[in-house]
């Protein structure tokens, strides 16, 4: 996206504005269902585990159990929310709202555990960000939060995504 900075910035924007005609217009192609918020919570599942779990794995001494998590997270995002918009037949694994509530808890349940462990370093906060995590999974999933809120939540998802492509478009097309 740094070197084609015009293509950051189109797609930026093209996404701001379905997302804004979508929520607004809710109708035909402009409408936030229950298909584009599982594209959006598979697209989130599957960058939390590239962004998130992905650069611990490289570390020796938690490789095994963030693997795991990343392998996880990646087959419920596939199988749980793309197979079935491509309508191919697969087991029900449950609501967006159940999976993030368990990455997050995976997360913040692993990292914590590694912390006991002496294996990562949980100092300047990142304990309190890891019991966080926890805590914020479990109330994502008991109150089903997502799933209750999918039209707002895709709607805030699509403004986060369209914005910040937009600002990386905008920010590289300066410096080139």
């Amino acid at each position: 996206m740094k070197k084609l900075p015009i293509l950051s910035l189109v797609l930026g924007i093209l996404v701001l504005v379905y997302a804004f005609l979508a929520y607004f217009l809710d109708n035909d192609i402009f409408s936030l269902t229950q298909t584009i918020g599982n594209i959006i919570i598979a697209t989130g599942l599957i960058a939390f585990a590239v962004l998130i779990v992905m650069p611990d794995m490289k570390k020796k001494s938690m490789a095994t159990l963030k693997t795991v998590e990343f392998v996880i997270i990646l087959i419920a995002a596939i199988v749980g929310f793309v197979l079935p918009l491509l309508n191919i037949k697969s087991v029900d694994l449950g609501t967006g709202s159940l999976w993030f509530g368990i990455a997050l808890v995976m997360d913040g349940g692993v990292d914590l555990f590694l912390g006991i462990h002496g294996k990562k370093n949980l100092k300047q906060g990142m304990f309190f960000i890891s019991l966080l995590s926890v805590i914020l999974g479990t109330w994502i999933y008991a109150t089903n939060f997502v799933n209750a809120n999918i039209r707002t939540f895709t709607f805030i998802t699509l403004l986060l995504i369209g914005g910040y492509l937009t600002i990386i478009g905008l920010a590289n097309s300066k410096k080139s």
